[in-house]
């Protein structure tokens, strides 16, 4: 009797046993990880066009015979250009700005003192140093007008995403002016606002 017993809980517990044994030889599912999603580039704050106005104060002087002497006071006016942004940051660009002023030279009232200049920068995120280079315009009453050249440096700020503020100090010159031997130079130094496209 005993016998029959022992043999009857050993068959019982083999057939409770099989569906462990059955399931431990199935191969398990591996989940593939999701592939890697790479970031959109973020954009330069300070790429592409742009316009605004500046003012500030000048300060010019003349040697020479038609007119000899110095004089400072305000400029203001406006300004437009376009800048680029390289894979390491750097910043190249062009602007034309056009000043008004309230500066006189020996009699002779300075009626405009305008740039064209190249940019060359470097992005800091949220603000941005350069330097510019190119020709200076001037039209001073009496003496006509004359084309000169430039150079200076600037900073500006990003108080928004599309608005900037910032300050530039520019050197000009105008030797022989007029096709005499009048010499004219001196520098701007402008506080501008400029609203990015």
């Amino acid at each position: 009797m005993r016998a029959v017993y022992a043999l009857a809980t050993a068959s019982a517990l083999g057939l409770a046993a099989t569906p462990i044994f059955a399931g431990a030889l199935e191969e398990p599912v591996i989940t593939p990880a999701p592939a890697p999603v790479a970031a959109a580039p973020i954009g330069s704050l300070w790429d592409g066009f742009y316009a605004g106005g500046q003012f500030g104060g000048a300060w010019l002087d003349a040697d020479g015979d038609a007119a000899n002497g110095d004089s400072d006071d305000w400029l203001g006016g406006a300004h437009i250009g376009w800048q680029g942004v390289s894979a390491n940051g750097l910043v190249y660009g062009v602007e034309g700005d056009m000043n008004g002023t309230a500066l006189e030279l020996d009699g002779h009232d300075v009626n405009s003192l305008s740039h064209l200049k190249a940019k060359l920068g470097y992005d800091m995120g949220r603000s941005m140093i350069y330097a510019t280079g190119g020709a200076a315009y001037t039209d001073i009453k009496g003496l006509s007008e004359s084309w000169g050249w430039t150079g200076g440096v600037g900073y500006d700020y990003m108080v928004t995403d599309d608005l900037s503020v910032g300050a530039e100090v520019q050197y000009q010159a105008f030797d022989d002016f007029d096709g005499g031997d009048t010499d004219v130079d001196g520098t701007s130094a402008v506080v501008k606002v400029s609203y990015h496209f």
